[in-house]
């Protein structure tokens, strides 16, 4: 064929370039520039481009090596770190479901969204009083013990110890309801029905909606509510445990019940939405454009959430598992701080009755029941905050498949008190958040239209605290039966102080590990403080008291006197 024939020269040529690729081994050197350079030393100097590329491919290879492990601890460390509790972006539900049948379930995404904060949202704040994204997430604790091997191993040692712990004190059972109860349960459940049946029938109708004096009934209504029950815990005398269930519950209902009024004094919320502009609805979801209804106010109430939503995301079924995990954690955690009590507290109290002893023996001897007691104190507030906090938390939100677990942050990595406050107990702050701060900083600032003065917002958030710590002393109060102010001292003062001491924005770890250990020698002084004194105080009533006829009459002044300050003023002989 005529394409595949080939020509004298271009064979000439291929067999002349054939030839020049042969190494001629009498060729001993190279004219290079009009230079002559010796064969031996073109030969070192290839072997030395040829070992630099190995070199610069090495180079390349080990830095690739570097970046990839150097991702890898980095994805390690974002999982342990503060924001292990961050979720996933939830899908779109179907919004033609009834609102309590809605679920939001967990979607696949990068790696990117998986660690991206829900921001607040303005538009949200402006229709419901509050702009909290609920998404679908797990508490911190969960998602350490679910996904670190080390967490699991202290789990399982910790658990072992109170397990042991409450072997080695058969009697618990037969002491623990005496003290707590003292055959007053049903009266605190009885308590509880008519506050809940008040907030969830006259509440719902009279507040769903604005109307002439609505504003006025509503205060009056929560101020009755509140009277009455601290009314009921000191006529009837309920001891510790069967009060606090009565007073925390009051003031749960309450900032629920202050959460659907703010949601609909201006109206339905939903139409309210649908009316802000759409570049404003941020992190908006398709569950928070509908219009709630009775049954999702019920649900409402039992949810564990304080801010108000006609729908949350929830997840598809219940894990009964998870719900008989945390069942047996909060009956664990009860137990076990009636032996901490018991065991490590009680012993260490002075002698009853009081003798003169002299001012400086007094202060060594309350410095050193302290130094005694501080570290059974600490426990009893970790212990109460599992307790109250991710057991308890997690068990309502299991049985009621509700998805958004944000229970608290990471609090004990924390460098500073004002971060604490923020992050130990997240369901109160996002009331307070929302439904104090913001709402005042909406009215100073008259709608966002005037700028706020850091000074005046700082001073806000003060006032906020001191009425926050005003309010635990009602409820500790109440239910102890006595007036011994020392959370409102200790949070009120020394906490707002503290507030003030915080590393420097970009500190190194060094520093943040300094601020952090601060936080907690000033929680375990505080905690020791305060739970010591709290048992002292009711220890020297329950002696007191033990041979005492009952009686529903309340004696304000003995309330208002703490027999810690006399039983302290006879060691000294005053």
């Amino acid at each position: 064929m005529v394409s595949s024939a080939r020509s004298p020269s271009a064979g000439s040529s291929s067999r002349s370039s054939s030839l020049s690729r042969i190494p001629n081994p009498r060729r001993k050197s190279k004219r290079t520039n009009g230079k002559i350079i010796p064969e031996d030393k073109i030969q070192t100097n290839t072997e030395t481009d040829d070992i630099a590329a190995a070199f610069d491919r090495l180079k390349h290879s080990v830095t690739q090596e570097l970046h990839a492990f150097s991702s890898e601890i980095g994805s390690l460390t974002r999982l342990n770190r503060d924001s292990l509790a961050l979720p996933t972006p939830p899908p779109t539900p179907n919004t033609d479901d009834h609102p309590a049948n809605l679920t939001l379930e967990r979607a696949p995404s990068s790696q990117r969204d998986a660690h991206r904060t829900p921001k607040w949202s303005r538009a949200l704040h402006r229709a419901y009083g509050n702009g909290k994204v609920f998404v679908h997430r797990e508490s911190p604790l969960t998602q350490l013990l679910d996904k670190v091997h080390e967490v699991q191993s202290i789990y399982g040692a910790i658990f072992v110890y109170v397990v042991w712990s409450l072997l080695l004190r058969p009697d618990v059972f037969a002491h623990l309801a005496p003290w707590a109860f003292a055959s007053t349960l049903e009266i605190a459940l009885g308590l509880w029905v008519t506050m809940l049946a008040a907030v969830a029938g006259p509440g719902y109708v009279l507040f769903r909606r604005k109307w002439a004096g609505s504003v006025l009934v509503y205060t009056l209504f929560q101020v009755a509510m509140m009277v009455a029950a601290v009314w009921c815990c000191l006529a009837f005398k309920l001891p510790p445990a069967s009060g606090l269930l009565v007073m925390v519950e009051e003031a749960r209902f309450a900032m629920k019940l202050h959460s659907f009024f703010r949601a609909h004094v201006n109206g339905d919320p939903a139409l309210r939405l649908r009316q802000i502009p759409e570049d404003e609805q941020s992190n908006v979801l398709p569950t928070d454009r509908i219009t709630g209804t009775y049954g999702s106010y019920l649900y409402f109430l039992f949810a564990p959430t304080l801010l108000y939503r006609p729908a949350y995301p929830r997840t598809r079924v219940v894990r009964w598992g998870r719900v008989l995990q945390h069942f047996v954690e909060t009956v664990l955690c009860a137990l076990f701080l009636d032996v901490a009590l018991n065991r490590h507290i009680l012993p260490h109290l002075p002698p009853i009755p009081a003798t003169p002893i002299g001012l400086g023996a007094t202060v060594l001897e309350i410095t050193s029941m302290l130094s005694r007691t501080m570290l059974a104190s600490m426990m009893c507030f970790v212990v109460g905050f599992f307790a109250v906090l991710h057991a308890l938390q997690n068990l309502g939100a299991e049985l009621l498949r509700f998805a958004d677990r944000d229970f608290y942050k990471p609090w004990w990595n924390c460098s500073g008190f004002a971060e604490f406050y923020r992050t130990w107990n997240g369901v109160v702050h996002d009331f307070i958040f929302n439904h104090l701060y913001m709402d005042i900083m909406e009215t100073v600032s008259r709608g966002g239209t005037k700028k706020v003065k850091p000074m005046t917002a700082s001073t806000i958030a003060v006032l906020i605290i001191e009425f926050s710590a005003v309010i635990h002393e009602v409820i500790l109060g109440t239910a102890f039966g006595y007036f011994w102010p020392l959370c409102f001292t200790l949070f009120g003062v020394p906490g707002v102080i503290f507030m003030q001491i915080k590393p420097k924005r970009g500190a190194g770890r060094m520093e943040k590990w300094f601020h952090n250990s601060l936080l907690w020698a000033m929680l375990l002084l505080g905690t020791g403080i305060l739970v010591t004194f709290y048992t002292m105080e009711s220890h020297l009533r329950y002696v007191r008291d033990f041979d005492r006829p009952y009686s529903n009459e309340i004696d304000w002044n003995d309330f208002f006197s703490p027999m810690t300050v006399q039983y302290i003023g006879q060691r000294i002989g005053v």
